[in-house]
């Protein structure tokens, strides 16, 4: 069984000791999986606390993204915790605002991640790209940082990179990021969106099938491309409390399977006129709070989404759409849904 091993490394000059541990998997590695292959996507883990992670652990996903502020503070002790709460489940790390809150540069983040780097570059960076081959397809994850202020030189650097990650290979492409590119809680993240064109831009259409990210305010799906389209997927606080979930923001809609398996959840404990205000609702508020964190079931060359809901202390599964080559992005269990996420 894949194990955390935590070291602890002395930070440049300052002898300060900051715990390491591997990652799942490093830039370049092809990773041999059976099938069904799991990947859970979390962001805020902090805030999930010792649930959280009793779980994950009970769940066992294949692999863990933690898709931002995984720690409340970059801190020793906060390391150490992290470690500690995701031993045993193989962790792809994505830094947010928790991991850049006193660590603006991220030294602790990439000298708390064992293997972080790409090929031509001399230093560890956050971005980064790897194959999960199982025994019907192969995918390629790309792992991008959006956060422009902050990565300075290294933000170019990332630019030119991006070519070399789109054109390897012919795999479809599962994009992870700590901000979404748009979002119906977050709205618009142009350095994000920068990353996600430029990678389309060299990638072979339609390759690009799901971008997932943390950042937003709750859990939400959107298709704005439709059934045959990019599906964008952004992870929240996974309990409470939790931002209100827009149905519609801008031109993004909640993607309609998403959006049907929330009203039938939550309509099962409300009266008619519970059911009439929820239907007419514009947004899933405080009187129906959408918690959560995101599993991806990969299997027969496709790709089953469902949402892990937070009720009642624990996480529910809510299934939602899947992908294929030959359907594009369908609604699951339900009987003549494709129309119902796009043309």
């Amino acid at each position: 069984m894949y194990r955390l091993a935590v070291v602890t490394l002395l930070f440049a000059s300052c002898a300060i000791r900051i715990p390491s541990a591997p990652m799942a998997a490093q830039d370049g590695d092809v990773l041999l999986r059976n099938e069904p292959f799991s990947v859970a996507i979390v962001s805020d883990f902090a805030a999930g606390g010792d649930a959280l992670a009793d779980a994950l652990a009970a769940a066992k996903p294949d692999l863990l993204v933690l898709a931002g502020n995984a720690i409340d503070r970059s801190r020793t002790d906060d390391w150490i915790a992290l470690f500690d709460a995701v031993g045993g489940i193989p962790v792809v790390p994505l830094p947010g605002d928790g991991e850049r809150r006193g660590d603006r540069s991220l030294d602790r983040f990439l000298a708390s991640w064992q293997g972080l780097g790409v090929d031509g570059l001399p230093d560890p960076v956050s971005w980064r790209a790897f194959v999960v081959s199982t025994p019907s397809r192969r995918w390629r994850f790309v792992v991008l940082d959006a956060d422009r202020a902050n990565l300075d030189g290294g933000w170019n650097n990332q630019l030119h990179w991006i070519p070399k990650a789109a054109t390897a290979g012919d795999e479809p492409l599962v994009v992870l990021l700590a901000h979404p590119p748009r979002s119906l809680t977050a709205g618009r993240d142009a350095a994000a969106e920068e990353l996600v064109a430029l990678l389309r831009e060299h990638a072979d259409p339609p390759r690009v099938v799901l971008v997932a990210s943390g950042g937003a305010a709750a859990p939400e799906l959107v298709l704005p491309g439709g059934r045959w389209g990019e599906a964008w997927l952004a992870a929240g606080p996974p309990a409470p409390p939790v931002g209100p979930l827009p149905r519609s923001a801008d031109d993004l809609v909640l993607a309609p399977p998403a959006d049907a398996a929330l009203t039938g959840w939550f309509a099962g404990a409300l009266d008619d006129a519970g059911r009439q205000a929820l239907a007419a609702a514009p947004a899933y508020d405080e009187r129906w709070p959408v918690a959560g964190f995101w599993w991806l079931t990969f299997t027969e060359g496709a790709i089953g989404c469902e949402l892990r809901l937070f009720h009642d202390g624990t996480w529910v599964p809510l299934p939602l759409v899947r992908w294929s080559a030959d359907s594009g992005w369908t609604a699951i269990d339900a009987e003549n849904e494709a129309a119902s996420v796009g043309p």
